[in-house]
């Protein structure tokens, strides 16, 4: 899983790993884990995705995520996720993540902190 904990300024990135199966799975679709570790409510998540299959970008949100709640987003299948971008807005504030790259294990989580 790929695991980016964000506040003002600072990004910190850890990969963790994760075993590999024995047998090929089923299909499996790509989860984005938004995380609100700070002390405000979130007044939106957003997520920009853009797919192999189709090169327009798909914005896909969610109104407010109140502090130490998490939103799951389902990007689809794996392998046609190509990247995409998270970003939280309050007030008049926005924030956002930058390009993620797609990780192998088929989960990212972002972590905000305080912004």
């Amino acid at each position: 899983m790929f695991r980016t904990m964000l506040a003002t300024g600072s990004v910190v990135a850890a990969l963790l790993g994760g075993g590999v199966a024995a047998q090929a799975a089923p299909a499996q679709n790509y989860t984005l884990t938004v995380v609100n570790n700070s002390v405000i409510t979130f007044d939106d998540v957003v997520v920009s995705l853009t797919k192999f299959s189709n090169p327009n970008a798909v914005f896909l949100g969610q109104r407010t995520l109140p502090p130490g709640q998490r939103k799951v987003f389902d990007l689809g299948p794996c392998n046609d996720v190509k990247q995409f971008i998270q970003g939280i807005s309050y007030g008049t504030n926005f924030k956002s993540t930058g390009t993620i790259l797609p990780q192998p294990d088929c989960t990212t989580e972002v972590v905000w902190g305080n912004p």
